[in-house]
C-alpha cells in the first residue's frame, strides 16, 4: 500500500505541476537590434533557410512591397537570406517595406499543417527613419484554413545611430508551442513611423518532433517514480 499510495502522490503531484505551468503560459514577445553607430558594420544575425514558410509564394499579398529607395520584392521576405555587412551602400534589395502606404499583408498557406514554436521577424534600414517593427500575426488551421486567429501583435521601435538590423520573436513561454494543426499564417504590417520600415526575413519554426522537453520531463518522471518503489 506504502508503494500504492507514493506512485499516486507521484503522480498527482506531477498532474498539479504541469496544470500549473499550462495555467501561466503565455505568448511573450523578444526583441533586439544591432548598430554601432556608424555607416558599416556586420551583424550576427543569422535567419532560416529550412523554416515552415520559406520559398513559398504567398497566397494572398495586399499593397506595394517594393516600396521605393531600391527595396525588393515580399520574396525576400522567405528566401532564407539576410544582407550581412551594411556598408557605405546600403543594400536595399535586400529588404522590402511593410506598412499602411506600401505592402500592408501577406497569407501563407502551408504545405502541410504543422505545429509552430516560435516565429523571427528581421528588419533594418540605413538610418532610423524606417527601421522600426510593427506588425500582427494571426493563423488558420486545417479544420478552417479561412478563418485566421489572433495570435500577436508586434510594436518595436530601436533607437540607435547608423545602419541598424533588427529582430523581433514570438514564442509561448512553457509548452514552446504557439498553435498546432497550422495551415495558413497571416501578417499584417500596421502603421510605421515613417509609413512603412524595412523588413528583410520572416521565419516560422517548426516544432520539433517529438519534443525533447516533453522526452526531458517523461525521463525525469519516470526516474522519480523508481527510485520511490
Amino acid at each position: 500500500m506504502k508503494t500504492k499510495n507514493m506512485k499516486t502522490t507521484i503522480a498527482s503531484l506531477a498532474l498539479t505541476s504541469l496544470a500549473t505551468c499550462v495555467a501561466s503560459a503565455a505568448v511573450v514577445v523578444t526583441t533586439s537590434f544591432q548598430s554601432n553607430g556608424t555607416n558599416t558594420f556586420t551583424h550576427t544575425y543569422v535567419v532560416s533557410s529550412t523554416d515552415l514558410i520559406h520559398g513559398l509564394t504567398p497566397t494572398t499579398v495586399i499593397g506595394n512591397f517594393p516600396a521605393g529607395s531600391g527595396t525588393g520584392s515580399e520574396a525576400v521576405l522567405n528566401d532564407g537570406l539576410m544582407p550581412a555587412t551594411l556598408g557605405p551602400t546600403f543594400p536595399f534589395s535586400g529588404f522590402t517595406g511593410g506598412g499602411t502606404s506600401e505592402g500592408t499583408r501577406l497569407i501563407y498557406t502551408l504545405n502541410t499543417p504543422a505545429s509552430i514554436a516560435s516565429i523571427d521577424v528581421y528588419g533594418g534600414w540605413s538610418d532610423t527613419g524606417r527601421d522600426d517593427q510593427n506588425y500582427s500575426v494571426f493563423y488558420a488551421t486545417s479544420l478552417d484554413p479561412t478563418t485566421f486567429v489572433f495570435l500577436q501583435t508586434v510594436n518595436f521601435n530601436p533607437t540607435p545611430g547608423g545602419r541598424v538590423v533588427s529582430k523581433s520573436t514570438i514564442s509561448e513561454n512553457v509548452t514552446g508551442i504557439l498553435a498546432t494543426d497550422v495551415k495558413a499564417l497571416r501578417f499584417d504590417f500596421l502603421t510605421h513611423v515613417n509609413n512603412w520600415a524595412g523588413y528583410a526575413e520572416i521565419d516560422v519554426n517548426a516544432v520539433p518532433e517529438p519534443s525533447a522537453a516533453l522526452l526531458g520531463g517523461l525521463g525525469l518522471l519516470g526516474l522519480l517514480i523508481r527510485r520511490r518503489k
